[in-house]
């Protein structure tokens, strides 16, 4: 039976995911062993495979956990389905990145397969362990070396030979063979949290990931780090539990300047997990908000696999998208209880700041304001998803306990006073411990939210759920 500490605390759940991407690159290795075992690219990476059973248990579990090591597992067995079932409409991460390179499933197939070597290269340095190549490697920069903090910034292509004495034998790709040497990125380390500061990490095919952001250099990241710092030493104080969530969760950060009004700045991708791309917000609180938030997607993302969530039968009619509270745009069934999940573990994360004693009194008013805020906009967003949705099993045992946890937060801000007429506050950009208040109050501003992008009909219909007093 599933429980809360399911839905929101249990560890296994990331470890699952983590083992299964061991799995699937084990799996890979076996299919193509029994079914292609004449195939030159095929031999090549069950050979490196088995290489890479040699190292340290250590070692491989740390890469285990590393973002690269899942997108390469699921990339391949996409790819090698694609090839197996020539018939099949491509599709997931696979079928976008065919897209992207404009070749065929068999030989994007080949071309990764060889790239698992980026992993074996790292398990080399990780252990301290001599290695040569059987295949030089080449790579597109910036390269992030798997599990480590090295990254390779020169532009262009590098070949990498193998790993001597600890250090990776690497050479320009087209200027003469000169030799390369890697950059050593921050990496935070905090109360068993240790965190990459990467942003080569994103030097992935895959959907959603902006343009430049794996570009940003070692300076952008060693300048804003003691942000970090400050926001994961004030989320240990404020929320041990969500401190505890990011440590188990976060492998890898990127630190990007602040966007154009409306652009999604911080981002988390499931073929990615562990990795986040974010604005440091100068407010440790905000910092934190927004450090949990990324957290939250890729939880969900880790139990989404462990069980199918949306019925996706539209014989009668559900809607293909719902309004958002959130957005201006209309949003799938999977992105609104997506933000309906995340919202509502960061409302405990809100009322963690308005109970903490050294909260300053104006961000603690502006943390009674978010509360509030994320209650309308869940108590919306679930309302939609139960009325018009479809669950599989799985699906109703989440909404169910969303909507229990949704309840508690509601009890618990109605004891510590937050009441319905509350004001907005907006943190002051130059001020991290300060909060002005803004000319209108949350309900006011959820309703007119509601009346100009859900339809007047749709709107009056949701705007019974925020008329009520808390």
């Amino acid at each position: 039976m599933r429980d809360s500490d399911w839905l929101w605390s249990d560890t296994d759940v990331l470890a699952r995911r983590r083992d299964k991407a061991a799995a699937v690159i084990a799996a890979v290795s076996q299919v193509l062993e029994s079914e292609l075992p004449d195939d030159v690219h095929a031999r090549a990476y069950v050979a490196a495979f088995h290489q890479f059973q040699t190292f340290s248990n250590a070692t491989r579990d740390r890469l285990a956990a590393d973002p690269y090591t899942y997108y390469w597992g699921r990339l391949a067995y996409e790819l090698l389905q694609l090839t197996q079932n020539p018939e099949r409409t491509p599709f997931g991460l696979a079928g976008y990145y065919c897209q992207q390179t404009g070749v065929e499933a068999g030989e994007a197939l080949r071309r990764h397969l060889h790239r698992f070597s980026k992993l074996l290269v790292a398990a080399a340095c990780l252990d301290g362990t001599d290695m040569t190549l059987a295949h030089q490697l080449t790579v597109q920069t910036p390269f992030a070396v798997p599990g480590t903090a090295m990254s390779y910034d020169t532009q262009g292509e590098i070949v990498i030979a193998g790993v001597s004495g600890g250090k990776i034998d690497a050479v320009h790709g087209s200027r003469k063979r000169e030799r390369v040497q890697a950059s050593q990125y921050p990496v935070v380390e905090f109360h068993g949290c240790e965190i990459r500061l990467q942003p080569a990490v994103f030097n992935i095919i895959a959907s959603g990931i902006p343009l430049g952001a794996s570009e940003l250099n070692l300076d952008s990241q060693t300048r804003v780090t003691p942000r970090l710092v400050h926001a994961l030493t004030l989320l240990r104080q404020i929320d041990a539990g969500g401190f505890n969530q990011v440590r188990e969760g976060i492998r890898v950060v990127a630190l990007r300047p602040a966007g154009k009004p409306g652009e999604l700045i911080n981002i988390s991708h499931c073929d990615l997990p562990g990795a986040i791309l974010i604005h440091p917000f100068p407010s440790p609180y905000e910092l934190c908000n927004i450090l949990l938030h990324e957290y939250l997607h890729t939880r969900l993302f880790a139990l989404e696999e462990q069980g199918l969530f949306l019925d996706s039968r539209t014989d009668d009619g559900p809607p293909e998208s719902f309004y958002s509270p959130w957005r201006e745009d209309q949003r799938p069934a999977h992105g609104l209880l997506h933000a309906a999940y995340v919202f509502t573990g960061i409302g405990r994360y809100w009322l963690n700041v308005v109970h903490t004693e050294t909260t300053p009194e104006p961000i603690r008013e502006l943390a009674k304001s978010r509360v509030l805020r994320g209650l309308y906009q869940v108590r919306i967003s679930l309302a939609q998803l139960r009325c018009h949705q479809r669950f599989a099993e799985a699906g109703h045992i989440v909404l169910d306990l969303l909507e229990k946890t949704h309840h508690q937060l509601w009890v618990e801000a109605k004891n510590t006073g937050i009441g319905s007429d509350l004001p907005l506050l907006a943190f002051v950009e130059n001020d991290p411990e300060f909060a002005e208040t803004l000319d209108d109050t949350v309900q006011a501003v959820v309703k007119r939210h509601l009346h100009r992008f859900a339809g007047p009909d749709h709107a009056n219909d949701l705007g019974r759920l925020i008329a009520t007093p808390i």
